[in-house]
Parts: C-alpha cells; sequence; structure tokens
C-alpha cells in the first residue's frame, strides 16, 4: 500500500482535546507490490535475518547470504553505501535485494523464517 499524509488535525478540533495530534491519510493499494505474494514466506525470511541487528552495515547485515561479489553488484543496483544500517533500507531497495536473492543466490542460502505458533 501507499500511504499520503492529507491533513495534520490538531488535538484542539475534539472535545474533549485527545493528549496526541491526529491525522489523515490516503491508502491506496499498490497496483503490483515489490514482493509478490506466492513469495512472502522467503521474504519474511530474508528481513528477519537482516533486521536482526538493524544497526549493522548492510554489507554485514546480509553476509551470510550473498557472496562479495554478489554484495558488490547488490549495492552496485541499489545506489547504497554498503556501510548504511540494514534498517535505512527503503521500500524499493527490499524489493531489488529479495529479487537479487531469488535470482542469484542458491536456495540453500535463503534464511529460513522463523516457525511462529
Amino acid at each position: 500500500f501507499d500511504l499520503e499524509l492529507i491533513e495534520v488535525v490538531p488535538r484542539t478540533e475534539f472535545s474533549p482535546p485527545p493528549s496526541v495530534e491526529s491525522a489523515l491519510f490516503r491508502i491506496r493499494r499498490k497496483a503490483e507490490p515489490c514482493v509478490q505474494l506466492r513469495h512472502h514466506r522467503h521474504f519474511a525470511g530474508l528481513a528477519e535475518y537482516a533486521l536482526k541487528r538493524p544497526e549493522l552495515p548492510v554489507g554485514v547485515a546480509l553476509q551470510g547470504i550473498f557472496t562479495a561479489p554478489q554484495l558488490t553488484r547488490l549495492f552496485k543496483n541499489l545506489g547504497v553505501d554498503r556501510h548504511a544500517p540494514v534498517c535505512t533500507l527503503d521500500e524499493r531497495q527490499w524489493g531489488a535485494t529479495f529479487r537479487t536473492m531469488l535470482e542469484r543466490v542458491d536456495a540453500l542460502r535463503w534464511p529460513k523464517p522463523s516457525k511462529r505458533k
């Protein structure tokens, strides 16, 4: 989904006024998601693996999945500094990282999502 901030609504517009400001957002379904629904478990595994320590540099967070040459190519395609924290990747960059994993990384190296009860 795409989220768009339409308007901030001051708390003084309510009676009684709440302790926080409010906002109106427009939510639109994307025509094409960055990650196809059929891949959601594999993407969850990637995100869970890479974000165990969100402050780690992208290069360190992904090094157990991608080889050094694959990482070099990935950083060039993403236009991101390998030393930037992995938590700063945006939606487009996560989608590109995932597609690169699917296309270039042997499936045996893909991280498995944790099993939730």
